[in-house]
């Protein structure tokens, strides 16, 4: 499970970075939309994962 964690965090920080990107002029929006739409539907992917793994687990769930 702690790789799973590690994917996750590691995930946050590519998302960071394209925003980064995107602000210094590195990318455009329509550029940092799409990356940032398939870096969400990696994270629902890292989640179910997780989800069928180990049910109870909180991992990739945000805190309330």
């Amino acid at each position: 499970m702690n790789h799973l964690s590690i994917a996750n965090g590691s995930l946050m920080e590519v998302e960071t970075l394209i925003t980064v990107a995107e602000r210094l002029g590195y990318i455009s929006e329509e550029q940092e939309r799409n990356i940032l739409s398939y870096t969400a539907e990696i994270g629902k992917m890292l989640s179910g994962l997780l989800r069928s793994l180990d049910p109870e687990s909180s991992i990739l769930d945000p805190a309330p």
